[in-house]
């Protein structure tokens, strides 16, 4: 693995057009400027060509909020307003744990309620709900508060790789999370993710991002007990333009840098009308030449995990037009072998 600054990309390429090397970046020569252009559309290609890339990922981590099910609440139907209570009825203090964007979900009701602001001020604590509780009065229900959506320090997730938690039960020291999206979540859980279903999370979805811009991401079920979840993701690519900022958010492979010099040069070669030397680098418009070489090789490379050596596919072709009967068969090894067009 390695790694490499604007500057010196810009200088890998501006030296084959005969210009000197430069120690710092100006901001009105245009040459660095297209050069500049050029290796950020070249970055931001390969990571997208090989967002599976582990050099790529960017690891987060959070912990999740038990359920909250102390003591019992009064509720009122058409009023947005919810009093903690003890078991007996009487005034309590029990949401000292509960944040607004959480969900109250009264026992026996099949909606869930989303709860816009706590005080803990005074006794007792009370919720204010973003909407009318529609269901029925009651001064002492069961309840519980849930939090399954949780907001990620993270401005510019693109979208989530791996996620999981240790937890230990029936042997396993880290439990998988499987990655879906919303929809998906809303067909799992039967369209209720809110319902009682263990407690342990098994699914993660991203949903968005909220009015901080940050991403935002949804459990289900919903967690019963305080688990630290690692996350695994790709962000979304912002263009670099400091001298001493570099390629990829984290070391890539020797094969990645080379694709995007390559890019670079490409770009000087047409900047000084060397269309011949242009076509070699990067092909007529900068996606193939070496450059496209070399983004195989970086996509074959990272690929060798996801495939076993022996897999094949066949296929078979009735005769037409005359012609002979015959088999194909494709070797994905071959395929994404740079240079290989998988056929035998």
């Amino acid at each position: 693995m390695a790694s490499m600054t604007l500057l010196e990309a810009i200088n890998r390429a501006i030296v084959h057009i005969g210009e000197p090397e430069v120690s710092a970046i100006t901001t009105d020569n245009q040459l660095q400027i297209v050069v500049i252009d050029a290796i950020n559309e070249a970055v931001d290609e390969v990571r997208e060509k090989c967002h599976f890339a582990e050099w790529s990922y960017l690891h987060d981590a959070l912990s999740t909020v038990a359920a909250l099910t102390t003591g019992t609440v009064a509720v009122t139907n058409g009023s947005t307003s919810v009093t903690s209570k003890d078991a007996s009825g009487d005034s309590a203090d029990n949401f000292t744990s509960v944040a607004a964007g959480d969900w109250l979900r009264v026992t026996g009701d099949l909606s869930s309620y989303r709860v816009a602001s706590v005080s803990t001020g005074s006794s007792p604590d009370t919720l204010i709900l973003e909407d009318s509780y529609v269901g029925t009065t009651s001064t002492s229900a069961g309840y519980k508060v849930i939090r399954d959506e949780y907001a990620l320090s993270q401005t510019d997730l693109d979208q989530l790789v791996l996620a999981s938690y240790g937890d230990g039960s029936y042997g396993a020291y880290s439990v998988p999370l499987k990655i879906v999206d919303i929809h998906r979540l809303l067909q799992i859980s039967g369209g209720d993710v809110h319902r009682d279903a263990s407690g342990k999370p098994r699914y993660i979805a991203h949903l968005g991002v909220d009015s901080s811009d940050d991403a935002i991401i949804k459990l289900w079920p919903y967690p019963d007990s305080v688990y630290l979840i690692d996350l695994w993701h790709t962000a979304l690519y912002s263009e670099i333009s400091s001298a001493s900022s570099v390629l990829f958010s984290g070391d890539a492979p020797q094969v990645a840098l080379n694709a995007v010099v390559e890019k670079a040069r490409w770009r000087t070669f047409m900047w000084d009308n060397d269309t011949e030397k242009a076509l070699v680098s990067g092909g007529p418009n900068g996606t193939g030449g070496r450059y496209g070489d070399l983004v195989g090789q970086v996509r074959a490379r990272e690929q060798r995990q996801f495939r076993e050596d022996d897999q094949m596919s066949l296929a078979t072709y009735r005769p037409r037009f005359g012609r002979r009967h015959g088999l194909r068969t494709e070797s994905q090894v071959a395929y994404d072998r740079p240079g290989g067009v998988g056929r035998w």
